[in-house]
């Protein structure tokens, strides 16, 4: 009766410790994970912000070019696309399915570069699409100056759970008067 309860004693607190460990593991990949799809938020903002102080198409290299790489942009959401904001590229999911992001453990830095030496892959997936011209409900007033910005990062965790982040921004053109 004794080793009952001193088993019942031990497996109770091990239990709240190993659930609060998993509860902190997921934590960790969401903030992650949140990191990575406002890096991609940036990176579009920072590609329209450039362009309209060189006096270029605001969405130029996102935009829907059939023989670009680089294609993000669509008027329902249907193109998906990688962003890597170190290398400045844009590259449009085959199928619109996005590769697994790799990190450089060298220079600490999330890329689509082959796994080797110092990269390795992580759980992350990372797709953006952007949608213009944004209308209202009705699809009655459209707006082509107008951008929403969508970014999905997800992963599975140690126990095969789907997790996802959703992060959207609308941007506007500038518009000069």
């Amino acid at each position: 009766m004794a080793i009952l309860v001193l088993t019942v004693a031990i497996a109770g607190p091990l239990t709240i410790a190993s659930r609060g460990l998993n509860e902190a593991l997921i934590a960790k990949d969401q903030t992650i994970a949140f990191y990575l799809a406002q890096d991609a938020i940036e990176f579009v903002r920072f590609q329209r912000d450039t362009n309209e102080l060189n006096s270029r198409d605001w969405l130029y290299g996102l935009d829907m070019n059939p023989n670009s790489t680089n294609n993000c942009v669509s008027s329902d959401g249907s193109a998906t696309c990688t962003i890597l904001s170190i290398g400045d590229t844009v590259t449009t999911c085959p199928g619109n399915v996005c590769p697994v992001l790799n990190y450089d453990k060298s220079s600490n830095v999330y890329t689509y570069t082959a796994v080797g030496g110092t990269i390795v892959p992580t759980i992350f997936t990372r797709s953006v699409s952007i949608v213009t011209p944004v209308c209202d409900g009705g699809a009655v007033h459209c707006n082509s100056l107008e951008a929403q910005v969508q970014v999905v990062v997800s992963w599975k965790d140690v126990g095969s759970v789907q997790h996802k982040v959703n992060v959207s921004e609308n941007l506007l053109k500038w518009i000069y008067y």
